[in-house]
């Protein structure tokens, strides 16, 4: 797998980075919580801890906000890439995974509740693709 390069990006949409205190746990994932880096519509970049490989794992997310108390619950999404912090600046961010998440067959619903939810939360959101 190549290394994540955040001046190398693939995206086809722009993702928004995200306000402090936003977070995302697996449904039935093999780890607590995550913190959501950035985020769009289609998908979303996460920092988690873990030991195992992440990357090819189809799991329900669910979404919240600290502040507000937002919660969006059962977001469908795939783990499309893991990178492991191969060269940590503090030993609290050993063990720490960067994850991109990619969206998928989100409900009208799921998608408008997810829009108003990147509206709230996110910086310079005005265009949310």
């Amino acid at each position: 797998m190549p290394e994540y390069d955040k001046h190398d990006e693939r995206r086809k949409y722009k993702r928004h980075k995200v306000k402090e205190g936003v977070f995302a746990t697996q449904v039935a994932g093999g780890w607590q919580l995550a913190t959501v880096v950035d985020i769009n519509l289609k998908g979303m970049g996460i920092k988690v801890l873990s030991t195992e490989t992440l990357e090819g794992r189809y799991d329900f997310f669910d979404l919240f906000s600290c502040d507000e108390n937002r919660i969006l619950k059962h977001l469908p999404a795939v783990i499309v890439y893991n990178q492991k912090n191969s060269e940590p600046d503090t030993v609290q961010d050993q063990g720490i995974s960067r994850c991109g998440v990619k969206f998928f067959e989100l409900s009208s619903t799921m998608q408008q509740s997810l829009d108003y939810f990147i509206t709230h939360h996110a910086e310079n959101s005005s265009s949310r693709e």
